[in-house]
């Protein structure tokens, strides 16, 4: 199977980055992912997967981190009566990169958030 130009500069870029890094379980630059996940609207998912030398697995991954998600990037909680018990800082880190910071809010509600992030 002939591959194309821009799938061949791709697998020298994944080879060249592949020889440089310096530890095994180093993550794949994103600008790789992206740049691979890129050639799915011209080449078939194994075409890519076996040019590059990487699993079907790590480009869907790859696909569905870099779409934008269908969730709301704002969620509306309803005010809580003021609680008496201890603040909670929270972070949440995504796998796409972003981060989420909450700060001082209370059990009940960060049990709303929770809630909501379900739904």
């Amino acid at each position: 199977m002939d591959i194309s130009e821009s799938l061949s500069i791709l697998a020298a870029e994944f080879s060249a980055w592949r020889k440089q890094k310096t530890h095994a379980k180093t993550h794949v630059p994103k600008t790789l992912r992206q740049q691979a996940v890129s050639l799915l609207e011209r080449y078939q998912a194994g075409q890519i997967t076996s040019a590059l030398s990487i699993t079907s697995v790590q480009l869907t991954q790859w696909r569905q981190a870099l779409e934008p998600g269908e969730n709301p990037s704002f969620i509306e909680l309803s005010p809580q009566a003021s609680s008496t018990h201890s603040l909670v800082t929270l972070e949440l880190n995504f796998n796409s990169g972003e981060k989420m910071h909450l700060k001082g809010i209370d059990n009940q509600m960060l049990l709303s958030i929770i809630g909501a992030l379900k739904s």
